[in-house]
């Protein structure tokens, strides 16, 4: 009987423990949260203020150009007051004005022939009226001749400078040892009274076979190489604008290829 009065006994204990442990942990308050931990702030240190130069101040730079002053206007002047006129110095000399020539065009009609008789051997025809220049050498490098003649249906000493283009304009040259032939196709023409073989070459005022400082200012140029003598010769013939008579000056150029002549000197 006394053993199992013990057992009864050690349960009774158990079941207190137990029940005060459970009211103490319903009873009990809830736990605070934890404090946040502190962390150490850096101490700034106060620095001393940094030293500050003003910038250097200049005097103005002067105007190389300085401009008059302004006159101003009386605060007390009417409506309507006209301004003040400038001093603006002396007035400028004016340019003279030179009237400019102006050219008609010269007729291609010919009222008559004249024969000219060069010093280098050549004689042609050319209408009368026209002027003729010539200069007549020798190359004495190559012993070869050195002829320069030209023939204008205007005086060029009438010309004012730096004229390029003549209204009608035309004119024919001859010259000697020809080196600078062109190639291509060229018209056979039969060249003076003896009917030598000639090559001839016709331009247009804008063919770009003319030199640069032809191009633009013709209407028409006729270049007719033969040989006469020991030597290669041109003539050549140079028309100005308008087109109008043209063929008619074309016509004057092949009369005057036709009637040439040489004799050897």
């Amino acid at each position: 009987m006394k053993r199992p009065f013990l057992f009864a006994l050690v349960g009774v204990a158990v079941v207190a423990v137990a029940s005060f442990a459970l009211f103490n942990a319903l009873g009990a308050p809830p736990a605070s949260p934890a404090a946040p931990v502190a962390t150490a702030t850096p101490t700034t240190v106060p620095q001393p203020a940094a030293s500050f130069t003003p910038p250097p101040i200049y005097p103005p730079t002067p105007d190389p150009n300085p401009r008059p002053t302004a006159v101003p206007i009386p605060f007390a002047t009417a409506p309507g007051t006209p301004l003040p006129t400038p001093d603006l110095g002396p007035s400028p000399t004016p340019w003279p004005v030179v009237p400019s020539p102006v050219w008609t065009p010269i007729s291609p009609v010919v009222s008559g022939w004249v024969t000219f008789t060069s010093k280098s051997g050549f004689s042609f025809s050319y209408p009368q009226g026209w002027y003729v220049m010539e200069s007549v050498g020798v190359h004495q490098a190559i012993n070869a001749p050195a002829v320069n003649i030209t023939v204008y249906n205007i005086n060029t000493a009438d010309l004012p400078p730096k004229s390029y283009v003549v209204p009608g304009g035309m004119g024919i040259s001859l010259g000697g040892h020809v080196t600078d032939e062109p190639t291509g196709v060229a018209i056979p023409f039969l060249v003076g009274m003896e009917h030598v073989p000639g090559q001839q070459y016709i331009y247009s005022g804008d063919d770009p076979r003319l030199e640069p400082q032809f191009r633009g200012f013709l209407e028409r140029r006729i270049d007719t190489y033969f040989t006469a003598g020991k030597w290669r010769w041109a003539m050549s013939c140079a028309i100005s604008p308008p087109a109008q008579g043209l063929d008619k000056y074309t016509e004057i150029c092949y009369q005057v290829v036709r009637s040439l002549r040489y004799a050897a000197q």
